[in-house]
């Protein structure tokens, strides 16, 4: 979490100066990209525009294996067996978004992994997923010019490139991609799964993870079977 703590005392640092210069309008564009979070601060005077842009690198270390997920590790259990299981855990996080002919892609920041949603049916609503570590760096080809994507389609690039390219599974499932990706801070919680033993101790198991579309749409991501679910129609998608 230190990129969304920078980037909070980033916007803190322009408002303070906005504020001396006695600006009298200021306008927020935040757009977040696989690997980089761009604050655009556009600021208009009656004489001049003034534009000041940051850039703030998250600093996820890839690895060559899918190993770790976003599964916190529960609290040591209380006396009481009723109140072993932890309370679900809540965080504000960037996320990056991109819609496929096929499911979605999701690029967590925290744990530097591109999530992978694949549709059952037409409907676009649920399906099956699985994650991948985001092994794409600087200096790397953000695209392949060689492939052309059809009219009205997209090829994606960087983080989500590499892995729709070289994971041939991945790409036919996804298909093209309908858009650009986006990024954007959503609210995420993991609830914790498990039992409690006959010695009143919880034993963790497969959890759920929930988060929200771009279009605020809340998507449940399940560990035991690997499904996923948006629970509401989502309309602006």
């Amino acid at each position: 979490m230190a990129v969304a703590f920078r980037l909070f005392a980033l916007l803190s640092a322009v408002l303070a100066v906005s504020a001396c210069q006695q600006i009298r309008e200021t306008q927020y564009l935040m757009e977040v990209t696989v690997e980089v979070t761009r604050v655009v601060v556009v600021t208009a005077t009656p004489d001049a525009e003034q534009t000041t842009v940051a850039e703030v690198q998250p600093t996820a270390t890839p690895t060559d294996e899918p190993t770790a997920t976003m599964t916190p590790t529960p609290e040591p259990e209380p006396d009481d067996p009723e109140d072993a299981i932890p309370d679900p855990v809540t965080e504000s996080i960037i996320v990056a978004e991109q819609i496929f002919e096929g499911g979605r892609m999701y690029y967590l920041q925290p744990v530097g992994q591109i999530w992978v949603l694949i549709d059952d049916d037409e409907s676009a609503r649920n399906g099956v997923w699985a994650f991948y570590e985001d092994t794409w760096e600087d200096g790397m080809p953000e695209s392949d010019p060689g492939i052309e994507p059809p009219e009205g389609f997209a090829q994606p690039i960087r983080g989500f490139g590499q892995l729709w390219r070289d994971n041939e599974f991945v790409r036919s499932s996804l298909g093209w991609a309908l858009d650009n990706e986006y990024g954007f801070w959503t609210d995420y919680t993991y609830f914790f799964g498990g039992e409690i033993d006959a010695d009143g101790e919880f034993i963790q198991g497969p959890g759920r993870h929930v988060f929200s579309t771009r279009a605020g749409r809340p998507i449940e991501l399940i560990e035991s079977d690997g499904t996923w679910t948006i629970s509401e129609p989502d309309n602006g998608e």
